[in-house]
């Protein structure tokens, strides 16, 4: 069993290996002035650290099955506050939350999103 001095080290190695930096946008519905609304980006909700990386063989499976294309899984900071309507913003592409991949000792908050294209 990990002792909380072990996870904080691992933390910390894995947070040393996250080498993009991220923005985290939030959707919001706004009235569009005729009575109905739309939705708009509020801009960087967060700047955070993260890594892009590949599903394994299960959660591709697990992203086929959501019906979900270009899926990815991008590691951000534990406690980073990422809801599965957020985007997130790594370079020029922007990346849509899915949800969030559960684990046991939590070293970085992994989430499936999907690649909706270019920022």
């Amino acid at each position: 069993m990990l002792t909380a001095r072990d996870l904080a080290a691992m933390r910390t190695t894995q947070a040393e290996a996250q080498p993009e930096t991220a923005t985290i946008h939030r959707s919001s519905d706004v009235s569009d002035g005729r009575g109905g609304q739309t939705t708009t980006w509020t801009a960087d909700t967060a700047t955070i650290t993260a890594r892009i990386g590949y599903l394994t063989a299960a959660e591709q499976t697990t992203a086929n099955a959501l019906g979900l294309e270009r899926a990815v899984v991008l590691s951000l900071p534990v406690g980073t506050d990422v809801a599965e309507t957020d985007r997130v913003i790594i370079g020029t592409r922007t990346y849509q939350v899915a949800g969030p991949l559960k684990g046991s000792y939590q070293t970085a908050l992994r989430v499936m999103a999907t690649d909706i294209g270019d920022a």
